[in-house]
């Protein structure tokens, strides 16, 4: 099995806006503008197994589903899913394993017409990730993006917590996956550590997400 190691992992959201006062003149003695920009989310999270540390990046971008469709990934293995170097494999041939997740990205590509539900899985339900649906409110319209985010803990998977559901509500649409984390939440000599980085083969990642209004928001 070739070894991996996690080279740099960079993800950002930044927050910025400003509030105006169009009526000019105002006596109210309110400020005439108010600003905000935040960083909501600026760092590296280096290769490792220890907590705060990724060794796994697995991606598919514009999967399609077609109206009504639907499709479950495992989350914790990607049985059945191949991105181009094998089911179950990442980019690089490797199978995946994420027994931690720090980032996960899903988007509704902007020129879908469907409305992207995001839900846990019926079997192996990964509750973590809660339900994102038309019917309660949190459905990803076109160009909407869901970023779940936990830098230290990050969250829990394992074989009976993993599966998350995608459905297409009232038209077709294209939707991406990202996925930041580790396959060994114990500390260990795995092949993927950093010490062993300079003889393995190195994956690059560069994650980010940033909008001047909310990258997270939806319809």
């Amino acid at each position: 099995m070739a070894n991996e190691s996690l080279s740099s992992a960079q993800i950002k959201l930044n927050f910025s806006a400003t509030l105006q006062n169009v009526i000019s003149g105002s006596s109210s003695g309110n400020p005439a503008s108010a600003s905000i920009a935040a960083d909501l989310i600026s760092g590296q999270i280096q290769n490792g197994l220890l907590a705060g540390q990724a060794d796994r990046l697995w991606f598919s971008e514009r999967r399609p589903l077609g109206s009504g469709g639907q499709e479950t990934l495992d989350l914790y293995q990607m049985v059945g899913i191949d991105i181009g170097a094998g089911a179950g494999n990442d980019a690089l041939g490797q199978a995946c394993i994420f027994e931690n997740i720090f980032c996960l990205i899903v988007k509704n590509e902007a020129d879908s017409v469907g409305t992207l539900e995001v839900q846990p899985g019926t079997a192996n339900s990964l509750n973590a990730i809660s339900a994102q649906t038309v019917a309660n409110g949190g459905g990803l319209e076109p160009g909407a993006v869901r970023v779940w985010y936990s830098p230290v803990l990050g969250i829990d998977l394992s074989s009976t917590k993993k599966n998350v559901k995608f459905d297409a509500n009232s038209g077709a649409l294209s939707y991406s996956v990202y996925v930041l984390g580790r396959h060994d939440d114990e500390e260990s000599s795995s092949s993927s550590s950093s010490s062993s980085s300079s003889k393995s083969s190195s994956s690059s990642s560069s994650i980010s997400s940033s909008s001047s209004s909310s990258s997270s928001s939806g319809p």
